[in-house]
């Protein structure tokens, strides 16, 4: 079996292939501030729980 050895060289002067075009989406404001009027009420329902880990010895100290 022969193996070629591939380098970068090789491939700098071949011409880089466009498959398809990608077209822009039409920019929807009012779907964006619903997005974000979600994230906010999320927020605020997440508000002062404790964040990270935390190790119990039982499930009723964690229950606790």
């Amino acid at each position: 079996m022969n193996k070629v050895r591939e380098t970068r060289e090789q491939w700098d002067d071949v011409p880089a292939k466009v498959v398809g075009r990608r077209k822009p989406g039409p920019i929807n404001l009012e779907r964006g501030a619903a997005f974000l009027r979600w994230g906010q009420d999320v927020n605020l329902r997440l508000r002062g729980r404790p964040k990270g880990v935390f190790r119990y010895r039982s499930f009723e100290e964690s229950d606790a």
